[in-house]
């Protein structure tokens, strides 16, 4: 005969909000006990749902500290945004590709261009040229726009 203050595994699972099968997880675990003949006793739930409450309370808090961080950054993001200073990857590709293909297309023009010159030079020489040639390659492709960096990096 089953006891007033005892409910089987259906009954519990309705009782805590769960499925059945979360309950028999949370007895496996140890988190909810049961009893021998396999029903669980309504203070048990009860104590079950009061500490559910108590940790649920302090991870509310922890994540509505966490949601208010995130949009915290979510405006200093917009702001930015506004402000200009986030520049849109797609206008910088637009731009840079093109100026990269013709940098790429410069650099293959020298096993062309450079046997003949470097042909008897001596290692001051060929150091001469090649930094003859790379100021060529950066003059030519150096330019002004809306992406491009103002200061120019020493070498």
């Amino acid at each position: 005969m089953k006891k007033n203050s005892s409910l089987n595994r259906m009954e519990a699972s309705l009782s805590l909000g769960v499925s059945v099968r979360t309950v028999h997880n949370l007895v496996l675990r140890g988190r909810l006990r049961q009893l021998p003949d396999g029903h669980f006793q309504k203070k048990e739930l009860d104590r079950y749902r009061a500490c559910q409450n108590r940790n649920n309370q302090g991870l509310k808090a922890e994540l509505d500290l966490h949601l208010k961080e995130l949009k915290a950054k979510r405006e200093e993001f917009l702001f930015k945004k506004l402000t200009g200073e986030l520049v849109p990857v797609q206008s910088v590709y637009a731009v840079w590709t093109p100026r990269l293909a013709e940098l790429i297309k410069s650099l293959w023009t020298w096993p062309q261009t450079l046997p003949s010159l470097l042909e008897g030079k001596t290692r001051k020489e060929m150091a001469d040229i090649f930094e003859h040639e790379a100021k060529l390659i950066m003059d030519r492709h150096n330019r002004d726009g809306k992406w491009t960096p103002k200061e120019t990096p020493s070498v």
